[in-house]
C-alpha cells in the first residue's frame, strides 16, 4: 500500500465545500420601436433574391428580440398567491 495514502485520505477529506449563489437582477423590458410600415408596391422594384435577403433579415431581428424579451422576462420574480381556505 501506498504510504501517503492516509495523507491524501486527510487533505481530501478536509477539503471545504464551496457554495455558489447567483443572484438574479429583476430587467425591466423596453417597448418596442415603432417601425415605419413600407407597402408592398415600394418593394416591387426589389429583386427577388434582394426581397428574400431583407424579408430574411427582418425575421431574424424579430426572432432575436423575442429571445431577449423572454430572457428578461425571466428575471422577474414570480408572484406566490396566498389562497385562503
Amino acid at each position: 500500500m501506498n504510504k501517503y495514502w492516509p495523507l491524501l485520505f486527510i487533505l481530501t477529506a478536509c477539503e471545504p465545500t464551496v457554495q455558489t449563489r447567483y443572484i438574479t437582477t429583476e430587467l425591466s423590458r423596453p417597448q418596442r420601436p415603432l417601425l415605419p410600415k413600407i407597402k408592398a408596391d415600394e418593394l416591387q422594384c426589389l429583386k427577388q433574391d434582394v426581397y428574400q435577403r431583407l424579408y430574411d433579415r427582418n425575421r431574424l431581428v424579430s426572432d432575436y428580440a423575442i429571445t431577449l424579451e423572454a430572457i428578461i422576462d425571466s428575471t422577474k420574480q414570480k408572484q406566490h398567491q396566498s389562497t385562503t381556505h
